[in-house]
Parts: structure tokens; sequence; C-alpha cells
């Protein structure tokens, strides 16, 4: 899996993002034991999903939008991007105490197959950017050495290999090409009081040349 870090937001950047998704709760979306700030492809229903994109990309846009576009203008080898009609603006995952110590379920992105495209694309893509972690941090945990079908059989035999973990640095953007196995890593938990907030965002470049980014 090759993941490339991008540092993309200072200390204080990072703080300044983290107070607004923090103080415009009337963006979350609720999810089982965390939010999303609007739409996410992985939660909604892809009939749904464009529906609710459009309800909350005005207002996240209006409070994020600068931001958005500076992790968009700093993805590699990309040209112009924007978000089409249908699609939802990169946005943020917010997990409180509610998660707990509870670490994500191993996965491949695959957020290109629930949403409509308007033309043919290539090269899909993830990226993360924490802007605000646990005391004791957060990251991802992945598998380089194996496929979704592998991981998903060790799954059903509770005998799951060890992952590797990459430890997030706050305002360092992480892009990959979602292929390879991997969770949210939660290894030290979300005490009261805390949080873990990050930036999400997918991606592909369609025939024309344009790249989507979306959440």
């Amino acid at each position: 899996m090759k993941i490339t870090p991008i540092r993309l937001w200072s200390k204080d950047q990072c703080q300044t993002i983290s107070t607004l998704v923090k103080t415009h709760s009337e963006l979350y979306v609720a999810r089982e034991g965390f939010d999303t700030v609007g739409a996410a492809t992985y939660q909604d229903d892809p009939y749904e999903y464009p529906e609710i994109a459009a309800k909350y990309n005005p207002e996240i846009w209006r409070v994020f939008g600068d931001y958005i576009s500076m992790a968009a203008n700093a993805l590699p080898d990309v040209g112009h991007t924007e978000t089409p009609e249908g699609f939802g603006y990169p946005s943020f995952h917010v997990f409180d105490d509610r998660v707990g110590d509870t670490v994500g379920h191993p996965h491949i992105d695959e957020p290109f197959k629930r949403v409509a495209w308007p033309e043919p694309f290539t090269n899909p893509f993830s990226f993360t950017v924490a802007v605000e972690l646990p005391s004791e941090g957060g990251g991802l945990d992945y598998w380089p050495d194996y496929t979704d079908e592998q991981i998903d059989a060790y799954i059903a035999t509770d005998e799951l290999p060890e992952p590797e973990y990459i430890p997030y640095q706050l305002g360092t953007m992480y892009v990959h090409d979602g292929f390879t196995p991997h969770r949210i890593a939660n290894r030290f938990g979300v005490k009261a009081g805390e949080y873990r907030i990050t930036l999400q965002g997918h991606g592909a470049t369609l025939a024309s040349g344009t790249t989507v980014v979306y959440f």
C-alpha cells in the first residue's frame, strides 16, 4: 500500500478547523456511534445520497470551502478539481467517547460504485487529514500482504492477522488508492471530552481530465 503523506495544515489551522466542526453540529448526520458532516457514500443509500449531499453541500462549502479547496489543490498529480452535482463535498468524520476503543471494520474503498459518474473515470484514490486526535493519538491499520477476500476469510474465523500501523500527524494529508485492506485504527480509545476528527475524501479522474473529489 503506497501512502503519500503531504503536510497541509499547521497546528493552529487544525485547531481552527476542529472548532468549526464542533460548533456546526447542525451539519452532523448521525451514524452508528459517530457522526459525519454531511453526506458519506459508504453510509448513505446510493439513491438517497445525492439528495443528502444537496441538502448539506451549500453550508459545508460556506463554512469549510477554503479548507476543502486547500486539500484538493494539494493532491498529487491532479489538475483541476471539482465536486459535481450529485456528489457530497469532502467532509468530516466526528468520533467522540461514544466510540470508546472500538476499531473500524477492515475494508477496501469502493465509493465509486455508489455514485453516478458523469463520464468514465480512472485512478480512484482516498485521502484523510486529522485535525483533532485523542490524547494518545490515532491512525490507520492496514494489511499490505493480503487481499480483501483473504481478510474477510480471517474475520470469519476470528484470526485477523496483525496489521501494519500508521500514526496520523495532525495536519498531514495521507493519500492512497484505497485497495489495500485497511481500517480506522483506534488503539488507545477516545476518552470522555476527547475527539477524533478527520477530513475524509475520495477522488478519481474523469476522461476529460477533471479530478472529482467527494465523500
